[in-house]
């Protein structure tokens, strides 16, 4: 199908589109194609390579970066308590052990904020089997709250975080933003080949796109930063302080807080410009922002729409896998329980059931997590590595969920796009200005 206008948006000015039509906030309803689009194959594959790159580099830069600089924690009968907690709290981060003061230990930074996010997705599930909207807004703001705290606390390994994080998922994130594109505005078949070329050639300015926020803070932080190394100047600064500096520090404080505001409501965005648009990082990145600006309400309505809707998936799909692995585990252990293990107490051997040793499936009203509990009594040998190999599993399928919700959230961002682009610029949803970029790109790879 060729683009009427030659892939190039066309202005119509104050002239009616040709597909333009008195649309209401009910077209929220093509957000919810987000659900089937999540159940690709190759997306959720896309998605689950993502996540597991994520964690490699998270947990690297955990193992190099210093202890001291980790998140301080105290172990208690309910659960881990962590340094922001503790603070709230006005807890010491410090413990006294007989008779002498030391500091409480550390966990690394990316493995506070997995905790963080595990927690923060317990609450939001609860809170949708519950019915309470108050409960699934306490889990969201515990998510964000460590994040926050991570960028306030954390400032340089935040940085760091984000620009890896942001580089893994500019190339599995435009290929993600491709393929949904393409899903919500052609219903014929995707060729990924093609998905993928067009992804390739055009990450780099989803990555920069994305790191524009940033930069303005980062410069407007070093600008004031200089401004206030001249304000130090005996006698001159004080001066420089009052007359020149002070209106920049508000000026330049508002312009932050702009940019990380409005910025990151329109990170999810920022893909789409670039990649159904063909607009470069700087333009997409402008795009994004100026839909969030003029439409405020009614990106605030699909962000909603879009929150309860991954929200009630990943509770269902949390269901699926506890009432699968309940039984099972159940139908396994009731013959694997005629074996037994002992195990070492230090002043006796106990003697338990094999299933017991190892794994117990989770229980189905919610006092276990979904994917059961993993024991913690000391084994030897090959129990170890039969252990060791389930947890390895379970985590697969805590990942495979979470691929399903960012599969989930990427088609519910493109979704919102779409709309918002024809709520501003009078563009119809099938509109593609960057189509023949796959042919074009899948011939090229042909001729090579």
């Amino acid at each position: 199908m060729e683009s009427p206008h030659d892939g190039q948006l066309v202005n119509y000015g104050d002239q009616p589109h040709p597909h333009q039509h008195d649309h209401s906030w009910l077209d929220a309803a093509l957000i919810f194609r987000a659900f089937a689009l999540a159940f690709s194959v190759k997306r959720i594959a896309v998605a689950f390579v993502a996540l597991v790159v994520t964690g490699i580099f998270g947990f690297a830069l955990d193992a190099v970066w210093p202890d001291f600089n980790g998140v301080a924690y105290q172990s208690t009968a309910t659960g881990v308590v962590a340094e922001p907690e503790l603070a709230r709290l006005g807890l010491p981060l410090e413990r006294t052990v007989d008779g002498e003061t030391v500091a409480l230990s550390r966990m690394g930074n990316f493995a506070f904020l997995v905790d963080e996010l595990r927690y923060a997705e317990d609450g939001v599930t609860g809170g949708v089997r519950s019915l309470s909207l108050s409960a699934i807004a306490a889990g969201g703001q515990r998510a964000a709250t460590a994040a926050v705290w991570l960028a306030l606390n954390r400032t340089v390994f935040a940085v760091i975080l984000f620009l890896g994080i942001s580089a893994i998922w500019s190339v599995a994130g435009a290929v993600l933003s491709r393929s949904v594109a393409l899903a919500l505005t052609r219903d014929d078949d995707i060729a990924w080949s093609q998905v993928r070329g067009v992804a390739r050639l055009r990450a780099l300015d989803v990555y920069l796109a994305k790191l524009i926020p940033l930069g303005v803070v980062l410069v407007g932080s070093a600008a004031l930063a200089l401004c206030g190394l001249l304000a130090a100047i005996p006698g001159l600064g004080d001066v420089l302080y009052v007359v020149g500096f002070l209106p920049l520090i508000v000026g330049g404080g508002i312009l932050m807080a702009l940019a990380v505001v409005i910025g990151g409501a329109a990170l999810p965005l920022m893909a789409y410009p670039v990649l159904i648009d063909g607009m470069d990082c700087a333009d997409a990145a402008a795009a994004a922002c100026s839909y969030v600006i003029r439409r405020p309400a009614r990106y605030a309505f699909y962000v909603l729409v879009s929150l309860l809707g991954g929200a009630v998936l990943l509770t269902v799909l949390k269901l699926l896998v506890t009432l699968g692995l309940s039984l099972a585990g159940s139908a396994v252990a009731s013959t694997m329980s005629l074996d037994e293990v002992a195990i070492s107490t230090g002043e006796a051997e106990l003697v338990i059931d094999k299933p017991a040793a190892l794994w117990t499936p989770p229980s189905l009203d919610g006092a276990s997590p979904f994917y059961g509990t993993i024991s913690d009594r000391p084994v030897n040998g090959w129990l170890g590595l039969v252990r060791s190999f389930i947890r390895l599993a379970l985590m697969s399928v805590w990942a495979l969920l979470a691929a399903v919700i960012v599969a989930y959230g990427y088609a519910a961002a493109g979704a919102s796009y779409l709309l918002l682009r024809r709520s501003v610029d009078r563009a119809d949803i099938t509109e593609l200005p960057l189509e023949n970029a796959d042919k074009d790109d899948s011939s090229a790879m042909t001729e090579l």
